[in-house]
This record gives structure tokens, C-alpha cells and sequence, in this order.
């Protein structure tokens, strides 16, 4: 049997009874006193102060700005519209998924774009850059057809603005 230390020896804990340990105080809720100025109670005066951020004032009208979300719904009609059948109706659902989808392009396009810039270390997105991020982005004759239809809509803008 080896012997052991005086100083390696390990305490044990102490136990203390439930009754000696003592509990945190519990703060009292602060008692709202009318200011010196009028003696109406102080929800009928007017605040002087607005609330640090709007989660601690639910009804003072101010709200939290909401993430900016892309929306193509309104242009999602306007095709819809100018096809041959004006009468034709769209679902909800369908509009909600038609809008998911075209925001997945956005991305795509957009993150494949990002990545040519960055690879040919310029600093500013061109037109040929949109284009050749469509043909690495869509397969086949989807981005031929993507193609030709955005050389011709920065023609017309190109036209417009001259």
C-alpha cells in the first residue's frame, strides 16, 4: 500500500443543511408615481421618451422592417397577360411557385455571374458576364433561347435610353 501525502489528500465536500442556505432576494416590482406636473396616472399622459426598440412597445406603431423579399408576381401577370390567352387565371399555389423558381434562377444566375467576375478579377458585372453565366447555368436550347432574349431586351433598353 503506498502512502499518500498530507497535501495530496482531496477534501471532501461539506454538506450544509437546506435550512442555512440562503435564497436570492426577490426584487419587488417598481411602484409608477405620478409626475409632479399634472396628478393624472401615466397611461393618460403623453410619453416623452419612445422605447428603445419596438419589441418593448407592441403598441406604439412601430415595427420591426421586414427582410426584402424579390417578388416577380406582378411580372409573372404581365407575361401571363400578353400571351395569347388574357383570360387565363393563375392559382395562388402556382403563382407562390412560379415566384420560388424564378427567385432560384435569380440566385443561380446571379451567383454564377459573381463567380466569373471573380475569377477574371474585374469589379464590374457586365452584360457578358449575365450571358455566359446563363450558359454555364441552363441546359441545351434553354440557354441559347435564354440568350437571344436578354440581347434583345438590353438592345430595346439600350434603344430607350438614347
Amino acid at each position: 500500500m503506498a502512502k499518500v501525502a498530507k497535501s495530496a489528500r482531496v477534501a471532501e465536500p461539506v454538506k450544509v443543511p437546506a435550512k442555512t442556505m440562503k435564497k436570492p432576494p426577490v426584487k419587488a416590482p417598481a411602484k409608477k408615481t405620478p409626475s409632479t406636473k399634472s396628478e393624472a396616472p401615466p397611461a393618460a399622459q403623453p410619453q416623452t421618451e419612445a422605447p428603445a426598440t419596438p419589441a418593448e412597445a407592441p403598441g406604439s406603431g412601430k415595427r420591426k422592417k421586414a427582410a426584402a423579399s424579390n417578388t416577380y408576381k406582378r411580372y409573372i401577370l404581365k407575361v401571363l397577360r400578353s400571351t395569347t390567352h388574357q383570360d387565363l387565371k393563375i392559382s395562388t399555389t402556382a403563382m407562390d411557385i412560379m415566384n420560388t423558381f424564378m427567385n432560384d434562377m435569380f440566385e443561380r444566375l446571379a451567383r454564377e455571374a459573381a463567380e466569373l467576375v471573380r475569377r477574371n478579377k474585374a469589379a464590374t458585372l457586365s452584360s457578358k458576364d449575365i450571358q455566359t453565366a446563363c450558359k454555364l447555368a441552363l441546359p441545351g436550347q434553354l440557354s441559347q433561347q435564354a440568350v437571344v432574349e436578354g440581347q434583345r431586351a438590353v438592345a430595346r433598353f439600350l434603344r430607350a435610353s438614347s
